[in-house]
C-alpha cells in the first residue's frame, strides 16, 4: 500500500480567530477531556449512547473547538456521532504530536491535506487505507455545518465576509420572505465586472 502523496502546507499565518468566550458557550459538563459521563441527555445526544467523547491529549483550544462543534450540534437537533469525532481527535492527536500538521485551530487545516493525512493516520493505525465512503464520511464529518458555525462564531467581522453564507450556522445574517431558509446556503462569488457582487445561488 502506498500512502497518497502529502500537499506542502508552509506554516499556518498568525490566527486572526479569537477563542474569547467560546468555553462559555458551553455547559460545564461539555468542558472536560472526556465528555458524556454525568451528562443526563446523553443518550439524547448520540448516535451511540455508550460512546464517551474522548479529547485527551490535545491542545486545549483544538479540544475545545472539537467540543463545541459536538455541543452545536446536538443543540441544532442532530445526533453526535461520537466515534467519527474520536476518530477525529485521534488523527489529530497523532498528527500534531508527529509534527504532521501545525495548527492553532481546526480552522487552519486545509482540505487539500485533510484527505491525505486522515488516509496516511487510518492505514498507520489499522494497516489499511479507509474506504473511499469511510474517507468521505469523515471529510463531511469535519467540513459539515458544525465547522462553518465555529467559523461564524470566530468570525469578528460581518458576516458577508465568510466563504459561505449559512443563516443556520450564522445566526447574524438576517432573513426575509425572499431570502433562503436558515439551512440553505449561498457561496459568494465576483462577476467579471469590478465592484460587482453576487452569490453563487444569485441572491
Amino acid at each position: 500500500m502506498h500512502l497518497d502523496p502529502l500537499p506542502p502546507q508552509s506554516p499556518p499565518p498568525a490566527t486572526e480567530h479569537s477563542s474569547a468566550g467560546l468555553l462559555s458557550d458551553l455547559p460545564a459538563e461539555w468542558r472536560g477531556e472526556v465528555i458524556g459521563p454525568g451528562i443526563d441527555t446523553w443518550e439524547r445526544a448520540t448516535a451511540e449512547s455508550s460512546t464517551p467523547l474522548r479529547l485527551h491529549g490535545l491542545p486545549t483550544r483544538i479540544r475545545t473547538e472539537l467540543a463545541w462543534m459536538a455541543h452545536w450540534q446536538f443543540r441544532e437537533g442532530s445526533k453526535v456521532t461520537a466515534s467519527k469525532y474520536n476518530q477525529l481527535a485521534q488523527m489529530l492527536r497523532h498528527c500534531i504530536a508527529g509534527s504532521k500538521l501545525r495548527i492553532d485551530s481546526l480552522l487552519d487545516v486545509d482540505p487539500k491535506v485533510f484527505v491525505p493525512l486522515y488516509r496516511g493516520w487510518f492505514e498507520s493505525r489499522y494497516g489499511r487505507l479507509p474506504s473511499p465512503r469511510a474517507t468521505a464520511n469523515m471529510r463531511h464529518t469535519f467540513y459539515g455545518y458544525p465547522r462553518s458555525a465555529l467559523a461564524a462564531r470566530m468570525n469578528e467581522g460581518p458576516w458577508w465576509v465568510l466563504d459561505e453564507w449559512i443563516p443556520q450556522c450564522d445566526p447574524r445574517i438576517p432573513l426575509r420572505d425572499r431570502e433562503p431558509q436558515r439551512w440553505e446556503n449561498c457561496r459568494p462569488v465576483m462577476r467579471s465586472s469590478p465592484g460587482c457582487e453576487t452569490s453563487s445561488n444569485g441572491i
